[in-house]
């Protein structure tokens, strides 16, 4: 998807990640999203080349907890640039972020933590 608003949705207990995002899925927004418990990430983006991985994507004030075995919340791959994260709630427990080597213009800032 291009351009595109992903809001206010619940994305629970999948046996994969919670959103997974990558062949030219660029220009996306999510928002206000409760990703929690997912076997795999909460947020990844796939291991695509430049022309395909999802650039210029804005994650907002999305609550991620509890996915990928405690492990990372976000697993940035690929050759993604112009990641915005912003005012999203983590549990400070876990990590966070796993940014690959293939991600350039990372903005992410300071994330609140929650306990749930």
């Amino acid at each position: 998807m291009k351009r595109a608003r992903y809001e206010d949705n619940l994305l629970e207990q999948n046996e994969a990640g919670g959103i997974s995002i990558g062949h030219k899925d660029t220009d996306n927004h999510f928002l206000r999203n409760r990703v929690f418990n997912n076997a795999g990430a909460g947020v990844y983006t796939r291991d695509e080349t430049f022309p395909m991985a999802p650039h210029r994507g804005v994650y907002q004030e999305n609550i991620i907890i509890g996915n990928n075995g405690g492990g990372p919340q976000v697993v940035l791959a690929g050759a993604v640039h112009d990641l915005r994260f912003i005012g999203n709630i983590f549990d400070p427990a876990e990590t966070p972020f796993e940014v690959g080597s293939g991600v350039v213009n990372l903005h992410r800032e300071e994330a609140v933590s929650a306990k749930t």
